[in-house]
């Protein structure tokens, strides 16, 4: 049972609570160094940006480290004088940050009502939170903190929001405060948190007084979805959403799936796709073609889920068989429209990893159960996460609740009482009116 009282306010750190000087940093000397060396620095802010977020602030790497894997990104060269200037600047920005206006007060009284929980979400690398929270004393001051260096994983990766909610399963609220919107706030607003973008004049005071008794819509178990992965017209969109469940829009997912920061890390031509059954092909089918055309290597696997209302599908098939082992291939991603279980997933790897040794195996999904097992993949990545971490939701395609009828009649009678037969004739008027 939720605890409707309880309030978890999250924030990022840098530019969020505390700051440093405009133009102290390794970045603007690094830049200038590029620029001395030849390159025109202002074009690697991006790619900088990425690797050190994605691969130095996930890393328990000193000053010196991280210097040495960024001059080899970037294949350049530095001499020890260079290398010791950005190691310096690295370290002097960190120890020249402040608190931001009210922000060490605010925190603090935030805290002292015991309903509240602050929890700080940090991207940050380990020799400047030593620096900054021995400077600052960060840490004592929140219930939890949540930092990438000792996870091993930075914003925006969904597992760091999941992390929190898993930690705080009775919460009333989830309330995301952070001066980024693509790392800090798009991930916990499409998790249904409420959320506050800082900067631009912003009180941070107010961003929090404006949402802090605002109940966040974290679904539970309890809910219904159906996945809306067929074409219907507004009036029957309308009465779909009229029912007692929530429809969820593909379109959308889709959007996100091909923006995931994780395809940033891997090569084309070293990238298994892999798009299972008719699920797949579902999904394949919403995305745009330039961007399938950047993915050369691309599976259709043949697999069969076998239905048995009430209970968990089991799987049928699987296997892909490229005749040879392909030991060039570093990433194998699986592609699909939904992870119930995590069985399909789970028995596509087992059945071909031998084919791919050495490869780091992860699953894209417009939507993912949280009950679901995907241990042995690297990531898991999804538009939507239904249900609760020990009970998964009702969750069915309309494609399939249009194609089976005793999936149909078990989904209607189990979780749509009072509107079953309703429901049904929709269903059937749907099916009527799609393209034969």
């Amino acid at each position: 049972m939720k605890n409707s009282n309880e309030q978890i306010i999250c924030f990022d750190l840098f530019d969020t609570l505390i700051s440093t000087p405009d133009g102290s940093g390794y970045k603007e000397e690094l830049i200038t160094l590029l620029k001395q060396k030849g390159i025109e620095g202002n074009s690697f802010n991006e790619r900088i940006y990425k690797f050190v977020r994605d691969n130095l602030m996930t890393r328990n790497h000193n000053f010196k480290e991280m210097v040495k894997r960024l001059s080899l990104f970037l294949g350049i060269d530095l001499n020890q004088d260079e290398a010791s200037l950005l190691e310096n600047k690295w370290a002097e920005e960190n120890t020249q940050a402040e608190w931001i206006d009210d922000a060490e007060q605010i925190i603090s009284e935030i805290r002292s009502k015991v309903e509240n929980k602050i929890v700080l979400i940090s991207n940050v690398t380990a020799p400047g939170w030593e620096i900054v929270d021995k400077k600052l004393e960060i840490r004592k001051r929140f219930n939890n903190v949540f930092l990438s260096f000792e996870k091993g994983i930075a914003k925006p990766n969904p597992k760091v929001w999941e992390a929190v909610e898993k930690i705080y399963n009775r919460a009333g609220s989830y309330l995301m405060i952070g001066n980024d919107k693509k790392d800090d706030l798009e991930v916990p607003f499409s998790r249904r948190w409420n959320v506050g973008l800082t900067g631009n004049g912003k009180s941070l005071n107010n961003l929090i007084s404006n949402n802090i008794n605002k109940e966040s819509s974290v679904p539970s178990a309890a809910t219904k979805y159906i996945i809306l992965d067929v074409d219907i017209d507004a009036d029957e969109l309308k009465s779909l959403s009229d029912m007692p469940c929530e429809i969820l829009d593909i379109k959308e997912f889709s959007k996100t799936i091909m923006e995931w920061e994780g395809w940033n890390g891997m090569d084309p031509n070293t990238t298994v796709l892999i798009f299972p059954g008719n699920g797949g092909s579902l999904i394949k089918g919403t995305l745009e073609d330039e961007w399938l055309k950047k993915w050369p290597l691309k599976f259709k696997v043949d697999i069969k889920r076998v239905w048995c209302p009430g209970v968990d599908p089991t799987v049928e098939g699987g296997e892909i068989y490229p005749q040879i082992m392909l030991t060039d291939i570093k990433n194998v991603v699986i592609i699909d429209d939904a992870v119930s279980s995590g069985a399909t997933a789970g028995k596509i790897m087992n059945k071909n990893k031998l084919w791919f040794p050495g490869a780091k195996w992860s699953v894209v999904t417009w939507v993912s159960q949280r009950a679901s097992d995907t241990k042995g993949f690297e990531r898991l990545y999804y538009g939507a996460l239904v249900g609760e971490r020990n009970k998964k939701a009702p969750l069915n395609s309309l494609s399939t609740l249009l194609q089976d009828r005793s999936i149909a009649n078990s989904y209607a009678s189990r979780n749509i009482p009072g509107k079953s037969n309703e429901f049904l004739a929709l269903l059937e008027r749907i099916k009527n009116k799609q393209p034969k």
